[in-house]
């Protein structure tokens, strides 16, 4: 526990904006939630570009939604390679989230 220090959270959507410089500037540690899907990987890409020009913070991957499926797994793959030695975390997709609600069929 840090006495007296200073917690800020920002919270932005992929399409950043110019003022997130200043942020990433003072941040020591920097968290990038994404989903493991093709979709996401232009605006993962892009914030972590500016992060990289703007701040030298921690950064913490968390990767939502991983699944079993190939998909998810060939871009985890890919994306360790890329993360070297950076932090990355999984939340598993919950399929009970996913797979539609079954109700008894009510016969007259």
């Amino acid at each position: 526990m840090v006495h007296g220090g200073h917690v800020a959270v920002v919270d932005t959507p992929g399409a950043l904006q110019e003022a997130l410089s200043e942020w990433l500037r003072e941040a020591d540690v920097v968290v990038i939630p994404t989903r493991t899907t093709s979709r996401d990987i232009e605006p993962l890409m892009r914030m972590r570009k500016a992060v990289f020009k703007h701040s030298r913070a921690k950064i913490v991957y968390v990767m939502n939604g991983w699944n079993r499926f190939k998909a998810s797994r060939d871009f985890m793959e890919w994306f360790e390679g890329l993360a070297g030695d950076q932090t990355v975390v999984t939340l598993p997709q919950s399929e009970a989230f996913v797979l539609p609600t079954a109700r008894p069929s009510r016969r007259r």
